[in-house]
């Protein structure tokens, strides 16, 4: 009895001592992964957050995004509030669900992985295949042609911003949005811990293992300058220009372009000039002009008493017009706008006046960074990454600049961090050149006709 006692508390014991262990135990969280802030919530560092989360690491992206994260693949959605401080009112526009940057995807050859994500969705309904003959080629010396292409264009019937929607929608990722990392002391990188340190709004949000650049232009320069990461910051310093040297010159040169959204009264004179299937078309041989697509065909609306259209300029235009992208004067927008509702009157035999009379509703936007001009072209990988100060960079001009070559370096960098599982002990992108892009010629929107994976041209 005695001893039957003693083994009885001997077990309660011994059971006790464990939950104790237990309890006093640390927890183990997802913290324990290793951490990695993402710069920037375009497709990019989207497509790379959502491969990290899913396997082995813990991230943490960091957008400027107010309303939502996608960066150029940008849409206003009826009922979006302007920001604080902002006193233009668009009562016809803020109706209406438009794409007012990217505005069309396709797939370019050799791009594997896109090919089956873009497949994905159109099964999902997320993307829809444009109507055959719907997208035109529009001259000033002949009337507007059905374009003739070897590659689909697709397009999101919920507005482009819908694929970052999908990206995000399940996501493991924390994604702090609407905040901006400043340039000047936002990163900092911690000797002795071997950690990058986030701030924003005067904060500390936190020590990450792994930092990833997934933006471009002034802001990535700045970033890392103060950074011991002296070439990834190499081929992060910027010229904005609308060409580059025939060798690809030896610096990131971006273009700008402008958007301009109208609202008109329907049916319009621009439609009746325009054929009937008319979604969309690239402009040529027009120093302004690049694209001009109609939102009311290409997206689903409940109203159709008015039609809203979307012209972006080329980035020769947005040069020549240059101004502060985020408080242009209102003087800048009053003749931007004007000159490019000239221009298209123009390009259609309207007269400007005409076109001018049947405008309720117009809004302007400048995208200072909106086209790689050239790309970073090296043996090994769409992606750049320092593994001594642990930090990699993603973007589409170190592919094609394309919503499919933001996406594919994403994808690419997530690729490699997860097969290294935290053990990344080479460097992925150095050496190598940047090359002149033939993508850009069509604002990013479609593929040339040759592989601009190989081509140099």
């Amino acid at each position: 009895m005695i001893c039957f006692t003693f083994k009885k508390r001997q077990t309660r014991n011994k059971a006790i001592l464990a939950l104790l262990t237990l309890c006093l135990a640390p927890r183990v969280t997802h913290t324990l992964r290793p951490t990695v802030a993402v710069i920037g919530g375009g497709i990019a560092g989207l497509s790379c957050a959502e491969k990290l989360s899913q396997q082995y690491y813990d991230v943490t992206v960091f957008d400027t995004g107010r309303l939502r994260a996608g960066g150029r693949c940008a849409s206003r959605w009826p009922g979006d509030q302007p920001k604080e401080g902002d006193r233009s009112h668009h009562p016809f526009l803020s109706q209406y669900r438009f794409d007012h940057a990217a505005q069309a995807i396709s797939v370019p050859p050799s791009f594997y992985a896109f090919q089956n994500q873009v497949k994905e969705w159109e099964s999902r309904g997320v993307l829809r295949q444009f109507a055959k003959g719907s997208i035109y080629q529009i001259g000033s010396a002949q009337p507007p042609t059905p374009l003739s292409s070897d590659h689909p264009l697709y397009f999101a019937p919920d507005g482009i911003n819908a694929i970052a929607m999908d990206l995000i929608a399940n996501r493991k990722f924390t994604l702090q949005q609407d905040v901006w990392v400043s340039p000047s002391n936002g990163v900092k990188w911690i000797d002795k811990s071997q950690k990058w340190r986030v701030q924003a709004k005067g904060e500390v949000r936190g020590n990450f293992d792994y930092l990833i650049i997934a933006h471009n232009g002034k802001c990535a320069d700045r970033l890392m300058s103060s950074s011991p990461a002296k070439e990834i910051h190499s081929l992060l310093r910027v010229n904005f220009a609308p060409t580059v040297p025939a060798n690809g010159g030896n610096r990131m040169t971006l273009g700008s372009i402008y958007s301009l959204s109208v609202c008109v009264k329907s049916p319009s004179i621009l439609s009746k000039a325009l054929p009937d299937n008319f979604v969309a078309g690239f402009i040529s041989e027009n120093s302004n002009l690049g694209f001009l697509v109609c939102q009311n065909r290409k997206l689903a609306q409940s109203d159709t008493t008015h039609e809203v259209w979307t012209i972006l300029s080329t980035p020769k235009f947005a040069k020549r017009h240059k101004a502060p992208q985020e408080f242009m004067p209102e003087e800048t927008i009053e003749e931007v706008s004007l000159l490019l509702i000239a221009s298209l009157g123009d390009l259609f035999d309207i007269a400007p006046e005409s076109l001018l009379s049947e405008v309720v509703d117009r809004r302007l936007q400048l995208w200072g960074a909106a086209i790689p001009m050239n790309v970073w072209r090296s043996k090994d990988g769409a992606f750049l990454y320092d593994c001594e100060h642990k930090v990699g960079v993603c973007g589409d001009w170190l592919l094609e600049p394309s919503i499919a070559g933001a996406w594919t370096s994403g994808r690419q960098l997530a690729d490699f961090m997860v097969d290294a599982k935290g053990d990344l002990k080479k460097n992925v992108g150095l050496p190598g050149q940047f090359v002149r892009s033939t993508r850009s010629q069509r604002l990013g929107i479609t593929t040339a006709s040759r592989d601009p994976a190989s081509s140099k041209a």
